[in-house]
């Protein structure tokens, strides 16, 4: 047990932290709080917070209550060992050993809510205590909290940068929430330097660097995995991933097989061997394999990914109908979870933001950004709406001796929550931008783009020579108007695709860009709309080094496309550019499996498969494709 006298704490502590997680829906005044004290929520928990004398104050009829508490939970009778708990609580409230019980028996009797007001409430009383900050940000990560969770990490690894599990969890996190992959590999291999000896810590690097496409170097830890723990289940089904990347599907089967004598009914394996034999077009074989999990027993998060996969095997078969349903559940069952449910106020509000600032006459007034020297890094914006061929045209030009691919960097969204701040404005973006026109931000630009360009140092994806880089994030179309002022020189490569062709296959797909538009049809429809409106706005407002490049144009004749698109860059024709589904790089995108073959045209059209079921959307987007050129028959 710890000591409090242990707990370094601060004189003055925020009052208002309980009521930043109170409940939703709770009446702080009259509800009972969820720790279970019987008292208000406003009265326990939400109440203020005590002073660090109060908490250091011992007592022995608190330490002998402790004690008999600790017992009573060995002896396994947790109703007793409560009792004695909460009367330690009664007398001191913020006593940390009595709340660390109490949370521990509230989590076995199965509480979350109570666990997370309690954990919520320790970490306010000892912002120190690294212990109680993993712990709650471990519970905010398992609640689908993970945003809120990666600043109490960082606070922790300020105070104890050699905490593996936390280095180990923000790792993870950065990864879910769309972070820069470079900085969630720094964060697991300090956790694996840290416990080399842990195989967790093994397969969980190896994952980051499969992402990275840096296989031989997963693979490596795949075998310390292993050697540790020789039917380590994630380990081999991370190394059959692997092998299923880089397009070798006889070895990945060698390592599934493996997985399969480890676990042979449990359901990631199941599944491993279904995305192989899909992959191998066995979609007979893998249809029956997938009808061996019983969708309904899966935990509400793997039950989307079954449909989705299920539809995959149906269109596969040319089993249209079936397919879109199959499709059509995986989006229905997403839609359930809160987090996924798209916003059509705050997008709509978003997009008339943008357009009312972002105005040639406005834009006169401001400066823009400017390279500090002749040899700086060039970023090539590759944008365009999710699966509208912008992962293609990427491995493309990364081909290109003078082009590194960036893949999807997250950058251009990072701007638009620092500029605020960056410029001390009240104002929310984009209205802050408005003080650069100030002559004490006149060189603010200038902090906008080193940030930019320092974050591409740090995570080192030139190659050695190269200036020049992509940076293909899906929608970073919307950042046109900040782009143009970081990087009013940038080279800007716009996919456009068939309309129907491009929501059929977001639909298709478990995508979570664009805040969740692509779990309804009629979501991502409008948010298509949006943001294809948004980017004339600023074909018309905005002076940009700009190419729209039709994806079922470049599939006709790829040579002629990369041609004109080198051209366009002001690069060399070089023909490896055409030949780059043969390159060893990995994408990272739901597009990985297309890029590793030749330029195809069998996706043209897709849409034609389920035109009755898009029939409701088409008039939606009816008026884009007209000014696009295409049509909806």
């Amino acid at each position: 047990m710890i000591d409090n006298a242990s707990f370094r704490l601060n004189d003055s502590l925020p009052m208002d932290t309980q009521q930043q997680h109170r409940p939703a829906g709770m009446n702080q005044n009259t509800s009972p709080c969820p720790c279970g004290s019987g008292r208000t929520f406003a009265a326990c928990c939400g109440g203020p917070l005590l002073r660090p004398s109060e908490l250091q104050r011992k007592d022995p009829v608190v330490q002998q209550a402790l004690k008999a508490a600790q017992a009573a939970i060995q002896a396994g009778r947790p109703t007793q060992a409560e009792a004695s708990v909460r009367r330690i609580i009664d007398t001191m409230p913020g006593h940390l050993g009595a709340l660390s019980l109490l949370a521990r028996l509230r989590k076995q009797a199965g509480d979350s809510a109570a666990v997370g007001v309690l954990l919520q409430r320790m970490s306010a009383l000892y912002p120190d205590n690294t212990a109680v900050l993993f712990d709650y940000a471990n519970w905010l990560a398992e609640s689908a909290r993970g945003r809120e969770a990666e600043p109490l990490l960082y606070r922790l690894l300020e105070r104890n940068p050699r905490h593996a599990a936390a280095h180990a969890l923000l790792g993870q996190l950065i990864l879910q929430n769309l972070g820069t992959l470079e900085k969630a590999e720094y964060h697991l291999r300090q956790a694996y330097y840290l416990q080399p000896a842990t195989a967790g810590h093994s397969v969980r690097l190896a994952r980051v660097l499969r992402l990275l496409g840096r296989w031989e170097e997963a693979v490596h830890f795949l075998r310390i995995a292993l050697a540790l723990e020789p039917n380590n289940l994630d380990a081999l089904l991370s190394w059959v991933k692997i092998e299923e990347s880089r397009h070798n599907l006889e070895r990945a089967w060698v390592m599934q097989r493996i997985a399969s004598a480890a676990a042979p009914d449990n359901v990631h394996n199941l599944l491993s061997e279904v995305l192989l034999h899909r992959r191998g077009k066995s979609y007979d074989t893998a249809l029956a394999t997938l009808d061996r999990i019983v969708p309904d027993r899966l935990p509400d998060n793997m039950q989307p990914g079954y449909y989705f996969e299920r539809g995959r095997i149906l269109e596969g078969m040319e089993r249209y109908a079936e397919a879109f349903a199959a499709f059509d559940n995986a989006n229905r069952i997403a839609r359930r979870d809160p987090e996924r449910r798209y916003n059509t106020d705050k997008n709509a509000r978003a997009i008339a933001a943008l357009k009312d600032f972002f105005i040639r006459a406005r834009l006169q007034t401001l400066p823009r950004g400017r390279p500090r020297r002749a040899d700086e890094e060039r970023p090539i914006f590759i944008v365009g709406f999710p699966r509208s061929g912008t992962s293609m045209v990427e491995q493309i030009l990364s081909t290109h001796p003078n082009i590194s691919g960036g893949n999807e960097l997250i950058l251009a969204q990072r701007l638009t929550e620092h500029a605020a701040t960056w410029l001390n404005s009240q104002q929310p973006f984009p209205y802050c931008l408005e003080a650069l026109a100030q002559p004490e931000h006149r060189e603010a630009l200038q902090r906008f783009r080193d940030y930019y360009l320092g974050e591409i140092r740090t995570i080192a994806i030139l190659d050695p020579g190269v200036r020049r880089f992509t940076d293909k994030m899906p929608l970073n179309e919307v950042h046109l108007g900040i782009l143009s002022l970081v990087f009013p020189e940038a080279h800007i490569v716009h996919l456009i695709r068939h309309p129907l062709d491009v929501l059929t296959s977001c639909y298709c797909n478990e995508l979570r860009h664009g805040d969740n538009f692509a779990y309804d049809l009629e979501t991502a429809a409008r948010h298509y709309v949006l943001v294809m409106d948004l980017v004339e706005h600023y074909r018309r407002e905005l002076d940009m080094n700009y190419m729209a490049l039709r994806y079922e144009d470049l599939v006709a004749d790829a040579e002629g496309g990369v041609r004109d698109l080198l051209a366009f860059l002001g690069e060399p024709w070089d023909p490896r550019c055409v030949e780059f589904h043969q390159s060893q790089r990995n994408a990272r995108t739901a597009s990985y499996a297309q890029v590793t073959e030749k330029i195809y045209n069998r996706s043209v059209c897709r849409y034609r498969n389920y035109r009755e079921q898009l029939s409701a959307v088409a008039p939606v987007i009816a008026p884009v494709a007209e000014r696009l050129g295409y049509s909806l028959d």
